[in-house]
């Protein structure tokens, strides 16, 4: 996958976990909270056409844990710095 495409995946990823911790801000534990809503995350991307049904499918590749896995990473890492600007 071109480095575009995972940085948008990861700019939108990003928004969807702002906007459910927006909603249920009750937990501290961002890390579960992407673990737990990738794969729905990746349903909904692909079903608003903001990723292909190919980059759905490699998103939850069990072949791809090291991209997931970076994905995942980056995104913890924004949002808690979206927390410490707030």
């Amino acid at each position: 996958m071109k480095k575009e495409r995972i940085d948008v995946i990861i700019e939108t990823f990003t928004d969807y976990i702002e906007h459910y911790y927006d909603e249920n801000s009750n937990t501290t534990d961002i890390s579960g909270i992407v673990d737990d809503h990738f794969v729905e995350f990746a349903e909904w991307a692909c079903d608003d056409f903001v990723i292909t049904e190919e980059e759905r499918e490699t998103l939850l590749s069990k072949y791809e844990s090291e991209l997931q896995q970076y994905i995942k990473r980056i995104i913890v890492s924004e949002f808690l710095s979206i927390l410490e600007d707030q």
